[in-house]
Formats: structure tokens, C-alpha cells, sequence
């Protein structure tokens, strides 16, 4: 049963047989449909469908959105043009160089929407299972239901982030007959359920000390709240109307991200030994290891004691083959993976400048440096494999040994067992999510002396920074060079690429960093209710004009061109506004509900795509 595993790389791979046989009716419908008088009658049919909920999100096409949404637009991986040319490079040809269409692989959602179902057919029929069987009590149904509605709150979250106004869906569908042309909603509106609902299901949410990192505990709960609140406050961020929520939503992120390490830490010093403590442990209080174990801790053995939120794959009944056809090789010994590292991760910056545009690592004596990427600390290389969540090495990297540990050996998982785990959040990505907040809290013109918050955030990049350092007279000028908010929120925003780089997160970081830096920004209202334009009598054509929404930060366009080697410069112009940070709606999905509006940067008439720029 799925409250007495505690096998965390063998949780949630084996669902009920019930739950094998499917009938898909329409993109919305569950994958597996159950009939319901012959279920929903047990403690046992519930904890079926909760796993059969979790089992969605290790679904290849989940997992291969995740990972592209929250990347591959970002500034560190391109295409890997070594690759052959297939179909599914061309798809990410497409999203890297902002040319998608409206058939592209990566409009399609059904998958995700696939997850909230499942979450709202627990929500829905677990209530009444409890009049049933007298074993599934009360206190059961709540932690169920503070999975489900966590599971279909990041669901959501990925959705608002990748395609901005999207149907919220508040039943499930069981029939075909139900009615499925529902609207889109603005991403205001979305990000708030969201939120109530997390802040529901965190004071019921499973304990961290009982249960694995595959099972959304009230750590994991609370990660994802102090995301979604950092989302919404970074979105509306220069709407003057919602300024003191903004400053409410940040403190609020701030707080859960303390309150989260603060209590893993905790644990982790009644769960180690004095022993192992002093052995793997950079810094007690925060929990984090130390950078010579890092790369083997987290990412070799996975679990590690700074995961909050890891999604288990064991290789055989649940492999990630999306990490793996991505980062490592698409068809075994005869292709490389898709995506390749930008050349900025290749070499350090040599005058120890922690934010450029050109390196990632400003110091070769940085562990993370040789172990993102295989064969770094090479200026003439234009692209490089991405080592971390391929290599399954388990070996201390010391700094003697650190340039033979990123050659290519024979650490790398078999493909026909790929069982890396996707780590969703982890006590680091909480540190910075909490150094950005504080930077949004000091006041305008704020300085390190003038500023308790700013203060706090150097603090944590320093940490963040140093635990990875060999040599300590590496850290951080941040007295000298990043001496107030604006610097300090570009510098938090380097210190997250180092440390988290192809992690899924790039991408969605570098949106937040824009939106801080555009006016005109209204997240209350669907992108097809703004600039609609009109004809020469001012009737309206109905269709949003998306050249005058807010114009994408410069900034952040900066950062992103860097990595093309050539062709950067179109990248502002295809990036112009707001409605091309998100992917168009899936043609498939137009035709069949008339309610959905398509994202205005996009179009399709006469059945012919058309660019709308």
C-alpha cells in the first residue's frame, strides 16, 4: 500500500491492472478510465488512484515538457546539430530558435492535463469511499487530498508558466458527453487557486520524517507554495494595484523557504551521526554537503539529504528515457542526446567575474565547473555533453581529481536501464529562491549597509557559492562588486544557473527576471482581452494585437542571445513581447474547443500558420 512504502526508487512504478486498461475519448479524458460501480469501494481503490496520479507525472510526455519548457529557451543548452536530422530535432530547432508553430510537439499539454484529472477524480470520489470502508478514515482522506491537490497545483504551475492563460478544469471528465470547450483563465486568476489550494494542503501534508522524496510531503508542499508565490508577485511586480501583495507574496516565499531548510536541517542533525555529519557536511545548519560529495550525493546515489522533492525511476518499470534521450545519447551507441551545453559552461571566467554573458563559472576551482558538463576548460569547443543526471558516479571529486573525473568513461547509465532521478526541488534551489525574494523586499536604492535583506541574500549566494569552492580566496566580491539590489538580483540570478543548470528551472528563472523588468504587464486579464484591435469605424477585430503588449526586457533578451552563435541579434525580434515568452495552443486542441483563444503571438488562418509578429 502506498502510505507503508518506504522503498523510495521502487515507489509509485506499479499501479492496480484496473488502472492498465484505457479508453481515451479525448485529450482531457483520464488515460485510465476505471469503470466507477466496480470501484471507488476501498481504502485500497483510492490509494490506487493516487499512485495512479503520481505514476502520470513519470510519463515520458510529461517529463519531456518539463524539461524543454524550463530549458531549452533558456541560455544553457542549443540543439545538438551532431544529432541526426529527425523529426524530434526539429521540434527543438523550433522552440530554441522562437519559430514554433501551432503543431509543434511541445503544444501539446493533453499529457498534464492528464495529471489534474486523475487529481480531480481523487478529490472527487475519495469523500464518499470513507462511508464505505471503515479503514479509510478521515486522517487518511486528508493527507490523500493534500496530495492531490499539491500534485495538481505544480501541474497547474507548469502550465501558467509554459502557455500563460489556460483552462482551469475544476471536475473531473469521466464521459464523453461532459462538455469540454472550457476557457482559459488569466494566470492571476490560476496562480491564486493554486496558491489557496497549497495552503490548504500543507498543514495536512505527509511528515518528511515517515516518507521518501517521491511523495509530496509538507516540505515539498511548502516548496511549491513559495514557488508559485515568487510566480505571481514577480508577474505582477510593476502593477501598482497589487503592490502591497507583492510585497506580501514575496515575504511569504521568503518565509516558506526558511521555514522548509530550516527544518530539514533540523533532521538531518537528529538523523545523521556526529560521524557522518562531519564527513559529508559543508554547513550544519542549512544541511548542504559538501562540494567534493556534491556531484555523488545528489545526482550519483540521488535522495540525498537536500532533496525535497526527487522523482524515483528505478530503469525498469519506470525509466527516464526524456533525461536520457535529451542529455545523453537518443539511440544507444549510435546518436548523442538532443541538447548540448552552450559554450558559456566550457570555460571559466579568468578574471573571477561571477556574472557574464560569456562563462557560467568564474572560477576553475569551482567542483560544479567540471561536473555540469563532460570535457570542460576548453575555449575552442563550441558546445559540450551535459554530465550531470547522466553520469551515475558515486566518487568523491577532489581538486587533484577533478579534471580526469568530467572525461568521458564508463560511468554513464545503460540506456535500456536509465534510472536517474528528476530532482523537482532541493535545499539549494530554496536558499536562492529566498535570496531573490529578500532582494525584492529592500527598498529602491538599497545597499548592503543599508539593507538587512540584501545582506541576508549575499550571505546565501556566498554559502551557495562557497561550498563549491576548493580553494576559499575564490568567493565572492560582493562588498566590492555588487554592492546594491539590482546587482544583487542579476547576481542571484547567476549563482541559480550555476547551480542549478539543466534542472528544468533556467528558463522559467530568466521569465521571472524579465517581467521584474516590464511595464505594462497585466496578469489579471487573458492576453486575448488586451489590445484588441480595431477596424477604421472602431468596431474590433477580436483579435489581440501582440505588438503592443509589454515589450520583453532587454536584459533578459541579453542573456539569452548569448548563446547563439550567430542569428542572436533575430532573437530580439522574435522575442519582442510579452505573448512569444509563451508557446502557441496546439492546433488539435483549437478544433476542439471553440472557447480556447489562441496566445495572440501566433495565429492560424485559412488553416495555414502564420507568424503574428
Amino acid at each position: 500500500m502506498l502510505r507503508s512504502c518506504r522503498n523510495p526508487k521502487y515507489l509509485l512504478l506499479a499501479a492496480p491492472a484496473l488502472l492498465l486498461a484505457s479508453c481515451i475519448d479525448t485529450v482531457v479524458l483520464p488515460i485510465e478510465k476505471t469503470i466507477e460501480e466496480d470501484y471507488w469501494k476501498s481504502k485500497d481503490d483510492v490509494s490506487g488512484m493516487v499512485t495512479g496520479a503520481y505514476k502520470q507525472l513519470t510519463d515520458a510526455n510529461v517529463m519531456r515538457r518539463f524539461l524543454v519548457w524550463g530549458e531549452l529557451r533558456g541560455d544553457n543548452v542549443n540543439p545538438n546539430e551532431d544529432m541526426q536530422s529527425n523529426g524530434g530535432l526539429s521540434t527543438l530547432m523550433q522552440v530554441n530558435t522562437l519559430n514554433m508553430d501551432d503543431k509543434n510537439t511541445y503544444d501539446d499539454w493533453s499529457s498534464v492535463y492528464a495529471i489534474i484529472n486523475k487529481c480531480n477524480l481523487v478529490l472527487e470520489m475519495a469523500p464518499g469511499v470513507m462511508s464505505i470502508d471503515p479503514q479509510y478514515t478521515r486522517g487518511v482522506f486528508q493527507t490523500d487530498r493534500s496530495q492531490m491537490l499539491a500534485l495538481r497545483a505544480l501541474a497547474y504551475f507548469y502550465l501558467v508558466r509554459a502557455f500563460r492563460d489556460v483552462p482551469y478544469v475544476p471536475v473531473a471528465y469521466r464521459t464523453s458527453s461532459q462538455d469540454f470547450e472550457v476557457e482559459q483563465i488569466a494566470p492571476d486568476s490560476l496562480l491564486t487557486i493554486c496558491i489557496n489550494d497549497l495552503e490548504e494542503a500543507a498543514p495536512i501534508a505527509l511528515s518528511p520524517m515517515s516518507y521518501p522524496n517521491g511523495l509530496l510531503t509538507s516540505d515539498a508542499v511548502r516548496a511549491i507554495l513559495a514557488d508559485v508565490y515568487l510566480w505571481r508577485a514577480s508577474m505582477n511586480h510593476n502593477n501598482p494595484a497589487k503592490a502591497a501583495r507583492n510585497q506580501s507574496d514575496y515575504q511569504r516565499c521568503a518565509d516558506l523557504c526558511k521555514q522548509v531548510v530550516d527544518a530539514k536541517a533540523a533532521r538531518i542533525k537528529l538523523q545523521m551521526n556526529s560521524t557522518d555529519r562531519m564527513r559529508k557536511l559543508y554547513n550544519e545548519d542549512y544541511g548542504l554537503i559538501k562540494g567534493s560529495q556534491l556531484y555523488a550525493e545528489v545526482f550519483g546515489k540521488g535522495n540525498s539529504v537536500e532533496s525535497i522533492f526527487e522523482l524515483q525511476f528505478d530503469g525498469q518499470l519506470a525509466a527516464n528515457i526524456p533525461v536520457c534521450e535529451m542529455f545523453w545519447m537518443y539511440v544507444v551507441k549510435k546518436t548523442p542526446g538532443y541538447l548540448a551545453a552552450s559554450q558559456a559552461f566550457g570555460t571559466a571566467e579568468k578574471d573571477k567575474v561571477p556574472v557574464s554573458t560569456s562563462n557560467v563559472f568564474f572560477s576553475t576551482n569551482d567542483y560544479r565547473f567540471w561536473t555540469s558538463c563532460f570535457d570542460v576548460d576548453n575555449a575552442n569547443a563550441e558546445k559540450f555533453s551535459v554530465r550531470k543526471m547522466v553520469s551515475t558516479s558515486t566518487a568523491e571529486v577532489t581538486k587533484m581529481e577533478k579534471q580526469a573525473f568530467v572525461g568521458r568513461g564508463t560511468t554513464e547509465d545503460d540506456f535500456n536501464k536509465y534510472a536517474q532521478n528528476w530532482i523537482f526541488y532541493r535545499t539549494t534551489d530554496l536558499m536562492l529562491m529566498r535570496a531573490e525574494a529578500l532582494v525584492q523586499l529592500a527598498g529602491a536604492g538599497s545597499t548592503l549597509n543599508s539593507s538587512s535583506e540584501l545582506l541576508e541574500a549575499a550571505d546565501i549566494v556566498k554559502l551557495v557559492s562557497n561550498r563549491s569552492l576548493s580553494v576559499a580566496d575564490d568567493s565572492i566580491q560582493i562588498w566590492r562588486d555588487y554592492n546594491g539590489r539590482d546587482l544583487m538580483e542579476t547576481l542571484v540570478l547567476s549563482e541559480r544557473r550555476r547551480e542549478l543548470c539543466f534542472e528544468g528551472k533556467r528558463w522559467f528563472d530568466l521569465m521571472r527576471y524579465a517581467y521584474r523588468h516590464m511595464n505594462g504587464v497585466d496578469a489579471t486579464k487573458k492576453m486575448s482581452e488586451q489590445f484588441v484591435a480595431a477596424d477604421a469605424q472602431g468596431n474590433t477585430t477580436g483579435e489581440a494585437d501582440a505588438t503592443k503588449f509589454p515589450a520583453v526586457a532587454s536584459e533578459m533578451l541579453n542573456m539569452v542571445k548569448a548563446k547563439y552563435r550567430d542569428g542572436g541579434a533575430a532573437l530580439a525580434f522574435q522575442l519582442s513581447t510579452e505573448p512569444k515568452m509563451y508557446y502557441p495552443i496546439l492546433e488539435s486542441e483549437l478544433k476542439v474547443n471553440a472557447n480556447l483563444k489562441q496566445n495572440p503571438g501566433f495565429r492560424t488562418t485559412g488553416g495555414e500558420y502564420q507568424k503574428n509578429y
